[in-house]
């Protein structure tokens, strides 16, 4: 695991000048004004994406196959992959809230955390989506997917509020029934709906990296 770690932080960094623009860029950012949690939700963004193209990477030097022939089970292999992208998200968010923080001379700093907070939980979100989808598809294939699947979750969103038009639905009400249930159960229900799509996420992507032929 160790190993495998090692070898996707030394393949990002093929792209330190990318990463090099993307540092620029939030200085500019920060410079202009522009609003940080929208500064710590790119770095956090970009982090995550950038920690799957370790996959395209594998694919594209054919380190995949070689990686079979090793003593790694492929289920090492998709922990792995699922840990570096955790991480690396989470190194992402970390460094950006602390470039804003301290750029803000910690002003804000409750508010500003609840909502940076929730851009780390939507680039997890996104990870335990696209990870199965890339190891599964590939690189190429799995960015038309992707694209189908906002398109589809846009549509979902659509369809869902001009149903709940059609049968007189109240979603603010709803919205108060379920803050009614108390911060406590809100927090041990959104635990383990994550722990939920975590489990189904690794499963199909340990199944799928299982019957692919490398």
């Amino acid at each position: 695991m160790k190993g495998l770690l090692l070898k996707d932080l030394y393949l990002t960094k093929n792209n330190r000048r990318l990463l090099y623009i993307i540092c620029f860029l939030a200085a500019m950012f920060l410079i202009t004004g522009m609003d940080f949690t929208f500064i710590i939700g790119y770095f956090t963004m970009f982090a995550a994406m950038l920690a799957l193209t370790t996959i395209s990477y594998d694919e594209q030097e054919k380190s995949s196959a070689f990686l079979m022939t090793l003593p790694i089970s492929r289920r090492t292999y998709v922990a792995e992959k699922y840990l570096f992208s955790f991480l690396f998200s989470l190194a992402g968010w970390l460094l950006s809230f602390i470039l804003v923080a301290v750029a803000t001379r910690t002003s804000g700093l409750p508010s500003l955390l609840f909502q940076s907070f929730l851009y780390l939980d939507l680039s997890l979100l996104m990870l335990l989506l696209l990870l199965p989808i890339q190891l599964k598809f590939g690189a190429d294939i799995s960015r038309i997917i992707i694209v189908c699947v906002a398109l589809g979750i846009v549509v979902a969103g659509s369809l869902l509020g001009k149903a709940a038009a059609y049968f007189h639905m109240d979603l603010f009400l709803l919205k108060e029934k379920i803050l009614s249930l108390g911060q406590p159960t809100l927090i041990i229900i959104l635990i383990l709906l994550h722990l939920l799509c975590l489990g189904v996420s690794y499963g199909l992507s340990v199944r799928f990296t299982c019957k692919r032929e490398y």
